[in-house]
């Protein structure tokens, strides 16, 4: 297991955690954060996909969220509008469009009481 697929087991424990109705007050927390509305530069991970989507797919920094006709569409009415995440891959940077979906926050946590958002401003000067 790599350490992308390990991140993403970790906001996915703490996802279905809470899922489960007997969470610990430090968990809902964590899942309060995470679950709340990601914003551009978030680090996120992209949720309620196929199982087999490759871990590094999932996970990138939210650079765009756009409501844009559903794509493609052959009917005789106007097409639905429909949600579009982009994420830039953290692996290689390239980007993905995906709509029907869930995105969560990725968070980091020092103690129980300070849990915040992963994002770019956050952790500049901090790569190894």
């Amino acid at each position: 297991m790599n350490h992308i697929e390990m991140l993403v087991k970790q906001v996915e424990l703490v996802w279905w955690s809470v899922l489960r109705g007997d969470t610990p007050r430090g968990m809902q927390k964590m899942y309060d954060i995470i679950r709340a509305p990601a914003k551009i530069d978030d680090l996120v991970l992209v949720q309620a996909v196929h199982p087999k989507t490759p871990a590094e797919d999932r996970i990138g920094w939210l650079t765009k969220v756009e409501d844009a006709p559903w794509q493609p569409w052959d009917g005789d009415e106007p097409p639905p509008l429909c949600r579009y995440w982009t994420i830039e891959r953290l692996s290689n940077g390239q980007p993905i469009r995906w709509t029907n979906v869930q995105v969560l926050r990725v968070i980091h946590e020092t103690r129980y009481d300070n849990i915040e958002p992963i994002t770019r401003d956050s952790i500049k000067g901090t790569a190894t």
